[in-house]
């Protein structure tokens, strides 16, 4: 086989075959064109290998392709143009990405279970760096550089800040939230926020879900029923509410009423104020605004009540720091309890604490009795130091008995010593 340059490649030849070898792709690769010295010639795929082997290209043959020239070539006369051989052309390196390291909605796709509470100091998102990709070379040797991927485009916004040990010139590390809240991550403009305020403008019904935020919640809409939104902040609706389950760290605002339908509640750590207030269960640590009236409920407040204008008509209210109403019942006798200058909280810690009292003094009373039965004075053993010695022998059972008539003699008067601190708290001025 004799091998010499040929125009933008190779020519080599025999007795039995021509092949025409040309460089192609910046000589990235090697096509060749084979035809018969003599018609009817079987050609082999080794000889095409003995064409190839001596050139001293760098790269790999394409043995299906040289297969396919052999087949063509010795059934038909002929055979068009093919790709003998490749180089290694470069890798280019992957670009700059950001990896999201919580769960954000789909676009147009509002849920809020999808929607994720984030900390203070956690880390929101990994931005990568780009790769360099890796270099190739030509078919004669030449080498051909890299391309390297595109650095990271972001922009931090409100509540986002670069972690420790993290390069904002390159745009890799760590990114943490500054507060606490939900992320908000513009694909468009790659622009990433973490903010503490949650605005949804419709109705919350069972396509949005429950919602459960660390920071504040605004709806334009009405709460449909069966929906509990809970805020570690603050919770404004525009609309009514409806049988459903409304708690806030803060302050509740509603700008319609609410109609509980013996299900649903509100919450609040702040003041509460709505229109009107129906057959369900209000607690708030501050003040109670109501513009109209609170009919059939349960209502517990830290503050005031204040309903100048509206009336209370039936169910229990109770408020520490007074109560300000036009009317409470009516003519027809709807039973109507309203308490002002208790403190709720202490009252429900007081009320765990009688659970307590009740047994206590049941079964103190009983150990009474088989004591007294026994010959025992109780008082003088109360009063006397726990391991002196009685006047008499007593049997283990006996002695068991006082065991545990001190002992819950002493919870009794842990008890009733809560509950007498408790009252005088709430009674003291703040």
């Amino acid at each position: 086989m004799i091998c010499q340059q040929w125009d933008n490649g190779f020519r080599a030849e025999n007795n039995r075959i021509r092949l025409i070898l040309t460089f192609k792709n910046n000589q990235l690769e090697l096509w060749g064109t084979l035809s018969l010295v003599k018609r009817g010639e079987t050609i082999a795929p080794r000889e095409i290998f003995e064409a190839l082997m001596p050139l001293g290209l760098k790269g790999i043959i394409d043995r299906n392709n040289v297969n396919r020239l052999c087949t063509q070539i010795s059934k038909m006369g002929k055979a068009p143009e093919m790709l003998l051989m490749r180089s290694s052309p470069p890798t280019a390196g992957s670009d700059g990405k950001l990896n999201l390291r919580v769960r954000l909605p789909e676009p147009g796709n509002y849920n809020a279970a999808e929607v994720a509470n984030v900390s203070t100091g956690q880390v929101i998102a990994v931005a990568v760096a780009p790769s360099a990709g890796a270099p190739g070379s030509d078919l004669t040797g030449n080498p051909i550089p890299a391309l390297p991927g595109t650095m990271l485009k972001i922009t931090l916004g409100r509540g986002v800040a670069w972690g420790p040990g993290a390069d904002p010139e390159k745009k890799v590390g760590e990114i943490i939230a500054k507060i606490a809240g939900h992320v908000v991550y513009d694909r468009g403009n790659q622009i990433i926020n973490v903010i503490d305020h949650m605005i949804i403008d419709r109705d919350v019904d069972i396509k949005i879900g429950n919602i459960d935020f660390i920071g504040s919640v605004e709806i334009h809409g009405d709460v449909w029923p069966g929906i509990r939104i809970r805020a570690g902040k603050n919770i404004k609706i525009s609309g009514n509410v409806e049988s459903a389950v409304i708690e806030a760290g803060g302050q509740i605002e509603i700008g319609g009423g609410f109609s509980g339908k013996d299900r649903g509640s509100i919450k609040a750590g702040g003041n509460v104020s709505l229109r009107y207030l129906d057959n369900g269960r209000l607690e708030c640590k501050g003040d109670l605004l109501v513009a109209n009236e609170i009919v059939d409920s349960a209502v517990a407040v830290g503050g005031q009540i204040n309903i100048c204008n509206g009336v209370i008509l039936g169910g229990r209210v109770m408020a520490l720091r007074g109560i300000a109403v036009r009317s409470i019942g009516s003519p027809a006798g709807v039973p109507t309890v309203v308490i002002s200058g208790q403190c709720y909280e202490t009252e429900r810690k007081v009320a765990v604490l009688r659970q307590l009292e009740v047994p206590l003094r049941k079964n103190l009373e009983e150990l009474r009795r088989r004591l007294e039965a026994a010959g025992i004075d109780v008082e003088m053993m109360l009063n006397a130091a726990p391991d002196a010695k009685p006047p008499v022998k007593l049997r283990a059972e006996e002695i068991e008995m006082k065991r545990r008539y001190r002992v819950m003699n002493e919870r009794l008067e842990d008890t009733v010593a809560k509950t007498a601190a408790l009252r005088a708290e709430a009674s003291s001025p703040s």
